[in-house]
Order: structure tokens, then sequence, then C-alpha cells
């Protein structure tokens, strides 16, 4: 996954250091809150913030289609409207994150901040931090549904006596730079071998 970066956004006063853009690959989870950066007056006594880590992006991103999903050909599966699903779909508590003016996302749960991302401005496209909120929304929404799959549940169980293998199902990560049609494809991936995999038990 992306490195944390050592510095935090802090209750301190002073000029912070200036973040590095994010340019380096990788490839899991979040919405949008009414959370941003206060001024400095107004940082007296404020909680800092978790580690700020680097966002993927476009830049290392492979060019080549998942060996299950064949290029052009992304599986469509169904996306219920919340609160009428079961699992985590219906009843978890859901993260959310917003975008400052310094391109940082934070992700919020229950009204506490638990992560921030670095983001790329340059590559922003034409969506803009209002437009990449959605797309992170949406994107975690799907994530949100296929978490609450008997498949799903499956793998954590699995997951919970054995740990991790190579070639085990791998949740893609909903805060990434990349395009649409990139994330569909390691989405449909993540789906596909879910619901291929035995993980041990009797087809």
């Amino acid at each position: 996954g992306p490195a944390a970066l050592s510095r935090h956004v802090g209750s301190g006063g002073g000029e912070a250091p200036a973040l590095p853009s994010a340019s380096s690959p990788s490839s899991s989870l979040a919405r949008s809150s009414g959370f941003s950066t206060p001024p400095q007056s107004q940082r007296r006594g404020a909680v800092p913030l978790p580690p700020i880590h680097e966002a993927d992006s476009l830049d290392g991103a492979s060019s080549v289609c998942p060996s299950e999903v064949p290029c052009g050909r992304i599986p469509e599966f169904p996306l219920p409207r919340l609160g009428g699903g079961p699992g985590e779909a219906a009843g978890s508590v859901q993260a959310r994150w917003r975008i400052d003016g310094s391109w940082i996302a934070t992700c919020s749960r229950e009204g506490s901040i638990v992560d921030a991302v670095q983001l790329d401005p340059k590559l922003g496209g034409d969506l803009g931090r209002v437009g990449w909120e959605r797309r992170i929304a949406r994107r975690l929404h799907q994530i949100r549904i296929g978490k609450a799959t008997k498949e799903y549940r499956r793998w954590q169980e699995h997951f919970r006596r054995h740990g991790r293998h190579p070639g085990d199902p791998e949740t893609p990560r909903a805060v990434v730079q990349n395009s649409k049609k990139q994330f569909e494809t390691e989405y449909a991936e993540w789906r596909i071998r879910l619901h291929r995999t035995n993980f041990g038990h009797p087809s």
C-alpha cells in the first residue's frame, strides 16, 4: 500500500512543511463529510490528524487487464440502494471523505477523523474536488455491496483462520486517482475471485 508520510496535520502553530504530491501506484475503502483544514488561529486544542498518506495515481497504473477480466468486457454487478440490503450494506457505520483546498482527503467516521490522504491536484482532471468526493463515495458504495455478500463472509472466515495467501481476493482501493474503467476492472476481478475461490470449502 502507499507509504505513510511522517508528518501529521496537527494543532501547533507555525508554517507546516509542504506535502509531496502523489505518484506511487498500488491497488481498498469512503464518502463526503464536512471536514476541512481550519485556519491556524482556530487550531488551538485541536486533535492531530492521522498520518497523511500518498494516494495512488495514474502514472504507475498497469495498462494490462487482469487475467480473469477480458479488456473491454467488465461484468456489471447490481448496486441496490443502501439501507435495503443485508450485512454491511445496510448497517455498517459509513466512512466519509472530504477533500480540502490543498487536496488533502480526510476520512471521518462518527465525527472523528480516522485517515488522511494527500491527493495530486494535477490528476484531478475535470472532476474537481467535489467530483472526486462523489467518485470516492460511489466506489465505497460498490465495495460495501460486495462485502455484504455470502462470498465475502466466507472469505472473512477463511482469512481469520488461515491469513492471506498469494492469489487471494484483494478489495479494490477507493481513494485512488485512477479512471472509472480501471476501478471497475479491479472491482470486477475482486467480485469474480470471491465467487470462484473455494477457500477450502467443498463446492
